[in-house]
């Protein structure tokens, strides 16, 4: 496994942020370690399975891990993601992790900025001790 850049990561934070949601606006948060990024749920809890509410969350936070995965392209970052990665923490919804090596979308990340979206600018949010943070 290898460490994006400052500069890779961004980029790549910043257009998971720009995926599309099932209510306009994401409710989790990143935590950047040294071998990755784990994107937590953020609301009080992740809705309950038998609801409609779960599996719109879910389906929001998989359009997530989508720009991710197109974004590292960008840079040659394979992503590995492990899903729901510790059992005793429910809200962390996914680990990221990745390694070099081609596995090119045909340069889809040309275009995340480019769909429709009510997020407006994104130099509202930077990384600031491993933690994206929206000012």
């Amino acid at each position: 496994m290898v460490s994006p850049t400052h500069e890779e990561l961004q980029y790549i934070l910043e257009s998971a942020i720009q995926a599309p949601s099932a209510d306009n606006h994401h409710n989790f948060h990143f935590i950047v370690h040294q071998t990755g990024v784990d994107v937590w749920h953020t609301a009080e809890k992740l809705p309950k399975s038998e609801g409609y509410r779960r599996a719109l969350a879910l389906l929001s936070l998989g359009a997530v891990a989508e720009n991710i995965a197109i974004a590292g392209d960008r840079f040659d970052l394979q992503m590995k993601a492990i899903l729901f990665p510790e059992p005793d923490k429910p809200d962390l919804i996914f680990r990221v992790m990745w390694d070099r090596g081609s596995n090119k979308r045909q340069d889809l990340w040309k275009v995340i900025p480019e769909r429709h979206k009510s997020m407006g600018s994104l130099l509202w949010a930077k990384v600031v001790g491993g933690r994206l943070c929206f000012i």
